[in-house]
């Protein structure tokens, strides 16, 4: 009796492997055509049939962050089971989150991540961000530095412009803060 129950709980459980690949597939359709609404409630699903496998919870992830479900797409990346080429996109999406959140903290150790990866396209992206947030911070220096490696970097004349935008506002902080410096006498 105890064997046959086993092979009952095998069948159910290869059964709900093969719905949530069904599932999982509709879901990937939507996410293609950036239905980030359907493709959420389909990777729920998905990951709901068959826990144990981690594969959806990628794009179910990035699905939340597109539905501005900032702290469950937080929860569902870090548990994503990805690949060394997705892993740059993960820690991507990671770092958009916590800015969203306004953790800048935790924005900044997964953008600089990102940025050390070398990756072409989300590399000088991530080091756009990291110089957004070194200038709120203040970190002028450090900014400055930033966005100079996103012109150095960047093959999107989008960003290029945006990080010299940023490069003149920088400058005019620091003209800023040394009159602020200087000591004013009256006489």
């Amino acid at each position: 009796v105890v064997m046959a129950s086993l092979g009952v709980i095998k069948e159910q459980k290869a059964d709900r492997r093969r719905q949530a690949l069904d599932v999982e597939r509709e879901g990937a359709e939507l996410y293609a055509k950036s239905d980030f609404v359907g493709a959420e409630e389909k990777f729920k699903q998905a990951s709901e049939l068959d826990p144990e496998n981690k594969d959806y919870y990628f794009k179910y992830g990035v699905s939340l962050y597109r539905n501005q479900k900032y702290n469950d797409a937080l929860v569902i990346l870090k548990l994503a089971k990805v690949s060394a080429d997705k892993d740059s996109e993960r820690g991507y999406y990671m770092g958009l989150i916590h800015y969203r959140l306004a953790e800048l903290d935790a924005s900044l150790k997964a953008f600089s991540a990102v940025a050390q990866s070398k990756d072409p396209v989300l590399g000088p992206s991530a080091t756009f961000y990291t110089g957004v947030i070194l200038f709120a911070k203040e970190d002028y220096d450090h900014s400055k530095a930033a966005f100079e490696n996103v012109i150095d970097t960047s093959n999107d004349p989008r960003w290029d412009d945006q990080a010299d935008s940023y490069l003149d506002r920088i400058a005019t902080a620091m003209a800023w803060q040394k009159l602020r410096e200087k000591k004013f006498t009256l006489i």
